[in-house]
């Protein structure tokens, strides 16, 4: 079957970059209409854990947060900029998308709205508690996903 609208979720880490890489394969193959790159920028802080049936606590926002948020925008504009040159690289074009929220949700999400085939994800490979406690994004797209998902190893 072939794939004619591919995502990938690009983070700049080592599993983004083997998943961009996965993508371009599929792009050569010329198998798709459409190639789309996803950065998504978390802007909301990470939540303390919080016991089954307690009510977590509410985070205003205040000028630090928002300035926080305006950096990690650019973060996510400069992690983006790295997929961009892999692509001149191989003269390769390709939907640039950064969002803000949670990242599994919003790639699934844009995934859905956009009818999206396929979404290759890359795998950073947590363990221990931090993976036991949040999970990896690349698992919960794999459960959250309408459509075919790769983890790229």
């Amino acid at each position: 079957m072939g794939y004619r609208k591919v995502l990938v979720a690009f983070d700049g880490s080592k599993g983004s970059m083997d998943a961009l890489k996965q993508g371009m394969d599929y792009m050569k193959d010329d198998q798709f209409r459409e190639f789309t790159i996803v950065n998504v920028v978390n802007a909301e802080p990470e939540p303390a854990y919080v016991a089954p049936g307690a009510i977590p606590p509410v985070v205003q926002r205040n000028e630090v947060q928002e300035n926080k948020q305006v950096e990690l925008v650019e973060k996510g504009e400069q992690t983006i900029n790295e997929a961009k040159t892999a692509l001149i690289k191989e003269n390769m074009h390709a939907n640039i998308i950064v969002l803000e929220g949670e990242p599994a949700k919003r790639i699934c999400d844009y995934a859905e709205e956009h009818e999206m085939d396929l979404i290759i994800i890359g795998n950073r490979g947590l363990s221990g508690l931090k993976k036991l406690v949040q999970g990896s994004v690349s698992q919960k797209v794999t459960k959250q996903a309408s459509c075919s998902v790769l983890v790229v190893k």
